[in-house]
């Protein structure tokens, strides 16, 4: 727009410049025309001046020699002499106007010859008067008869002039019209283009001024552009460096120690939190939260409606978008903004990232980098809690038993001497129980090998339950298990053994709609500290237990014989 402005603007004054050069030239033209017009109106009336000059100093002339001829006194002669000097001036300058004007040459000749013999008769008859013969003047007639023809001649020039000063004062006139009207034209010419000229260079200061504004407005973008680069630069670079902790996580403690500092230092004056999906997939527990976030500890997936859409939830104060009922009491007053991330891994919602910060009144530059910087961060929890889910799996299969989720002994191996050295070193006792399942080939036999699964998942279940969260329940092989019960009595543990065998006998077993009998376990015992302090003899105490009591019936429990040299150690 502007540049067609400004093509526009040099195209008029190109125009008008030549316009200005044409009328300049018309108006020199015009000057030179009217000054030549005037000359020759000059020189005109200069040349029937000079004719009528001619004529008056004869008569002059005339008048002095009659006068002297009547009185005979010298004094009467003075305009005679007077005139005579005139006279030679005059009809030399009569004499150039013959040269400059071939026209009228022949006619001024004569006017000069005549006016010359007028002037020698008028002095013959002076000279003769002196002499004392004015009986030999040239008669009157004869000098009337000179001076007529001299008027005629006079005459008829001057009626000739007559018509040229006319028609020369017409152009004269004409010319002056023609000069005035191309000054006139000029002078509004050089006036309007001046004008045009102080049009442009305003209109051209100011857009050399809304240039330079519009520069200084780019200079300040691009230098908020290059903050904003070098802090997405930062942001990215604290990113990098936090990926390596957060993927060596391996458990959510270890990662909330590891996000939230770095959450601190990405969102400075900002507060959040990072929820995880409980195992049961009913409720997201509180990991991590930093910037004195006050949420609950817990929150239902219903009340985030970035976990109901799947996406990011932006919430403004202007934006129209509804607010989270889990961070109701973070906007106590609706003034701030929220930002939900669902953190998505493998088509698998893990958890959710959110953010709470004054985005309705903040900074836009920083509200455009938290919005580009969360979803990294969001898809780097992902990746964490996909890696620890991951491992947690591997670490299952591992270590427990894909048929009853209880530890395997590839497990035992690696903690049952861990516990014992933890109970030598402190001094609390541990019970190790051997648990096999009564008569469980006959009914896998019977009822078949689906039915027996179901019982030893029924069993195994059961003991998960009934014990304690820091007991260990492995499966030791086909239908035995290993109990062992941590940091107890003896008389405590007895009492729970003897109630586990009481409670699995009254279990109820079902195979789709079909009931299957009871079943029943039978549990030998030994006590650390009493059958023994190593463990693979308390194992081996306890299978001896099991073996008594299976031979005497099963169904029930039997402890370790308390051998002499155990109760000397």
């Amino acid at each position: 727009m502007a540049t067609s402005t400004v093509r526009r603007t040099r195209w008029v004054i190109g125009v008008s410049v030549g316009i200005l050069i044409v009328n300049s030239f018309v108006l020199y033209s015009s000057i030179v025309a009217f000054t030549v017009s005037a000359r020759s109106l000059r020189e005109t009336v200069e040349f029937r001046d000079t004719l009528s000059d001619v004529l008056i100093e004869l008569l002059n002339a005339e008048t002095g020699q009659r006068g002297f001829l009547i009185k005979g006194d010298e004094l009467y002669l003075e305009p005679y002499y007077l005139a005579s000097d005139r006279l030679d001036q005059t009809l030399a300058k009569l004499d150039r106007f013959a040269v400059t004007n071939h026209a009228d040459a022949a006619e001024i000749a004569d006017i000069g010859n005549l006016a010359r013999a007028k002037f020698a008769e008028l002095r013959k008859a002076i000279d003769d008067y002196r002499r004392g013969t004015s009986a030999a003047a040239i008669p009157l007639e004869r000098s009337k008869t000179t001076m007529d023809a001299l008027r005629r001649s006079i005459g008829a020039i001057e009626e000739q002039i007559g018509t040229i000063v006319s028609e020369e004062q017409e152009n004269y006139d004409r010319s002056q019209e023609r000069a005035s009207i191309a000054l006139l034209i000029f002078i509004a010419g050089v006036s309007s283009l001046l004008v045009l000229i102080l049009s442009s260079t305003r209109r051209e200061i100011r857009n050399r001024k809304a240039d330079g504004e519009r520069i200084a407005e780019y200079a300040r973008t691009l230098d908020e552009s290059v903050m904003a680069l070098k802090r997405e630069r930062h942001e990215i670079r604290q990113l990098n460096e936090a990926s390596s902790y957060l993927q060596s996580c391996n458990s959510l403690s270890e990662l909330a120690t590891v996000f939230v500092p770095l959450a601190e230092g990405l969102y400075a004056g900002h507060r959040g939190a990072l929820y995880v999906y409980a195992a049961s997939r009913n409720q997201l527990d509180l990991v991590a939260a930093w910037g004195g976030f006050a949420g609950g500890s817990f929150m239902l997936a219903t009340d985030c409606w970035g976990l109901r859409r799947g996406q990011l939830h932006e919430h403004t104060p202007d934006a129209g978008t509804p607010s989270c009922g889990h961070l109701h009491q973070e906007l106590p007053e609706g003034a701030g903004g929220t930002i939900c991330l669902p953190l998505l891994a493998h088509g698998e919602t893990m958890g959710l990232l959110t953010i709470v910060a004054d985005m309705g009144t903040g900074d836009a530059a920083e509200r455009q980098s938290l919005l580009a910087s969360a979803p990294m961060l969001a898809r780097q929890l992902s990746l964490t809690l996909a890696n620890m889910r991951l491992r947690e799996t591997l670490n299952d299969q591992l270590v427990r038993d894909p048929l009853t989720n209880t530890f395997n002994r590839r497990y035992l191996e690696l903690m049952a001497q861990n516990e014992t050295a933890q109970a030598r070193r402190t001094g609390s006792g541990f019970i190790v129980a051997m648990i096999d399942i009564d008569h469980f080939k006959r009914f896998n036999d019977i009822h078949g090998h689906s039915a027996g699964d179901a019982a030893l998942v029924l069993v195994a279940c059961h003991i998960q339950r009934s014990i304690r969260d820091m007991d260990w329940l492995v499966r030791y092989g086909g239908e035995e298990f290993l109990l062992i019960l941590r940091e107890i009595s003896a008389a405590d543990g007895e009492s729970r053994l003897r109630d586990l065998v009481s409670s699995v006998s009254e279990l109820s077993l079902c195979l789709g709609e079909t009931t299957l009998p009871n079943v029943t376990i039978s549990v030998g015992a030994a006590i650390f500290g009493v059958h023994g302090t190593d463990f693979e003899g308390l194992v081996r105490q306890a299978d001896e237990a099991l073996y008594e009591a299976k031979h005497h019936g099963r169904n029930q429990l039997r402890m370790a014989i308390e051998t002499t040299s155990v109760a000397a150690s």
